[in-house]
């Protein structure tokens, strides 16, 4: 709830980890701000990373670096 109150990410992705966690991507477009998130089998769910500079794969110019 900090992630979208505070910080105004909203989550674009999750997918099932191979430990069984589901993996959560939570971006802000406005800021570039991202987060991932895994929620474990035991109902934990903790940070792994978070940065700047998000990007969707579709804006991206080709042959341009991040």
């Amino acid at each position: 709830k900090k992630l979208w109150n505070q910080i105004g990410e909203s989550p674009i992705g999750a997918g099932l980890a191979d430990s069984g966690g589901i993996l959560y991507l939570t971006t802000n477009p406005k800021t570039g701000s991202f987060t991932v998130l895994i929620r474990r089998p035991d109902g934990i769910t903790c940070m792994m990373t978070g940065g700047r500079g998000w990007a969707d794969i579709e804006s991206l110019i080709p042959g341009r670096d991040l």
